[in-house]
């Protein structure tokens, strides 16, 4: 019965999104090739006038994309271009819907891990600009490009810090500083201060699983990632799911010994930032672009700190890793190619990425915005004792390391399915993640 129940586990990571991507509104299914040919439309969607509209999470800073957009305005003369922004919890969805009724944007942000599966089915417009490319080194622009065809480049991206309460650190008799730097120590430091905590509504670590990116990939994937440990190999190509054994490992602990903020199955990021801005937990891991955010609240009521993820253990070696914050790209049924290029060049020149660095801590990858960032002493990269140099390509994330693992076989929203049946429905650990690489090495690897 147990192993039953663990390999339908294992088909939900494999099929899910495969459902998710086959289903068209009517709730035919097809395959991803008959797609094609039953959602694309022969014409373009209709526009108003000549106003194109530009597609992104509301987690991007709503205010500061419209302004972009206003700015682009400008200069833009008759023709005009609209922010379209989508509510994050829903962007991904919402964002399918659309170009699967052939009314998508003209341009629009688009998550790293969904751009062979928009390259498969044709939505995507290619992008010829030499005068865009050149920015950036080879790479960024590989990132983006299927066989001899540039759909996007890499142009931005995020790191992963511990944030801290280094008051209830020492409240609970820690060290300010000394964060943890393991599993192990990080486990300890969280039951330590909740147990401090008890009756005072203090709490270790704030889990935001209900946000499926963050909530699992973030704290199980990337963290293993920070330690070497990948859920692929990159060597043979097989699947290695069984190296996320130990962070899987410790929230089960955490939640068993009451280390986390309560009910994390249905907290969000935002959420779990705000209760650390009020100081109810100790410690969230976070993005950069949050950070940030961190920074421009003056009314945080405690000394915080910004500390390295931790390993999964002692004998691992800490990596530093970059990851893409979103692609954008054009839709192949704009109705205005010029102008949706015109407008994908800005989103893409120095002015606007550098801006994104100064606002929202965004990390560049074009050469000439770190070059200038390293001229003026590095201070967005020193904030977050990021190594970078003049290239990063040594940092950037593995989300698979063989390109044929599109993300509709095994997609995040399934991975972390299989992460949450652990952690809220008490499947044993060691048995979904080694059925994990045995089925879907069964299936992928040749």
């Amino acid at each position: 019965m147990r192993k039953s129940m663990n390999s339908k586990i294992v088909w939900i990571v494999i099929a899910i999104a495969s459902v998710t991507m086959l289903v068209a509104c009517s709730g035919q299914i097809v395959t991803r090739y008959e797609q094609n040919a039953v959602t694309t439309p022969d014409s373009a969607p209709a526009k108003d006038g000549e106003i194109i509209s530009f597609a992104f999470p509301t987690e991007l800073n709503t205010q500061l994309q419209k302004e972009l957009i206003g700015v682009f305005n400008e200069s833009a003369g008759d023709m005009k271009a609209k922010a379209m922004p989508i509510p994050s919890d829903r962007y991904n969805q919402t964002l399918n819907m659309l170009m699967t009724s052939g009314s998508g944007p003209d341009i629009f942000y688009l998550h790293p891990e969904w751009l062979t599966s928009y390259i498969d089915k044709n939505w995507l417009h290619p992008i010829d600009s030499d005068s865009t490319f050149r920015r950036y080194p080879d790479w960024a622009v590989d990132y983006g490009t299927l066989g001899e065809t540039t759909y996007t480049v890499f142009s931005r991206g995020f790191i992963l810090r511990l944030l801290y309460n280094q008051d209830l650190f020492e409240w609970a008799g820690l060290r300010s500083d000394e964060p943890p730097a393991t599993s192990t120590e990080f486990v300890q430091a969280a039951e330590q201060i909740s147990a401090k905590g008890l009756g005072f509504k203090k709490y270790g670590y704030a889990l935001p699983a209900g946000d499926e990116w963050e909530g699992y990939i973030r704290n199980v994937e990337m963290l293993s990632s920070y330690s070497g440990h990948h859920i692929t190999n990159p060597s043979s190509g097989t699947f290695e799911f069984s190296k996320l054994y130990p962070w899987l490992e410790a929230w089960l602990e955490l939640k068993k010994e009451r280390g986390l903020f309560p009910g994390e199955a249905s907290l969000k990021t935002n959420t779990a930032i705000s209760l650390f801005k009020e100081g109810s937990v100790a410690m969230v891991l976070a993005s950069n672009r949050e950070i940030h955010s961190l920074f421009e609240d003056t009314d945080v009521p405690f000394r915080w700190s910004i500390a390295p993820p931790m390993k999964g253990s002692n004998d691992d070696q800490l990596n530093e890793y970059i990851i893409p914050d979103g692609l954008y790209v054009i839709n192949r049924k704009t109705a205005n190619p010029t102008l949706s290029l015109k407008l994908w060049e800005y989103l893409h020149s120095y002015e606007v990425e550098h801006r994104l660095l100064e606002e929202s801590h965004m990390i560049p990858t074009a050469m000439d915005v770190i070059a200038k960032e390293t001229e003026q002493g590095r201070p967005v990269f020193d904030l977050y004792n990021f190594p970078l140099t003049d290239t990063i390509s040594h940092y950037t994330y593995p989300f698979f390391n063989h390109r044929k693992y599109a993300s509709d076989y095994i997609s995040s929203k399934g991975r972390a399915q299989a992460y949450r049946s652990v952690l809220e429905d008490n499947q044993p650990l060691d048995s979904v993640l080694r059925e994990m690489d045995e089925s879907l090495d069964e299936k992928f690897i040749q």
